[in-house]
């Protein structure tokens, strides 16, 4: 996943469950590599830091333009909200 799959991303990319910490910025140099323009982040409960944190390390290490938008991990139906695409 990570040497071939990572990089071969293209369109959106839902990211659940995931801490978004220091130790995954491999990951993110790794997501770098890859054509994702739309990227939407689960979040538990009303946690306005870990967006702002998230939304940071993502453009920090990313590196580009990308449509970055956060939706309730309980909500139902969250799997079916469409992103909207960047200008």
């Amino acid at each position: 996943v990570y040497q071939e799959v990572i990089p071969s991303l293209s369109g959106s990319l839902v990211i659940y469950g995931w801490g978004l910490g220091v130790q995954d910025v491999h990951i993110l140099n790794r997501l770098k590599l890859s054509s994702v323009v739309n990227i939407a982040i689960s979040v538990f409960g009303n946690n306005q830091n870990y967006c702002n944190q998230a939304e940071q390390m993502i453009r920090d290490y990313v590196g580009r333009d990308l449509n970055i938008v956060f939706f309730d991990c309980q909500s139902p139906g969250c799997w079916n909200q469409p992103l909207n695409k960047p200008a």
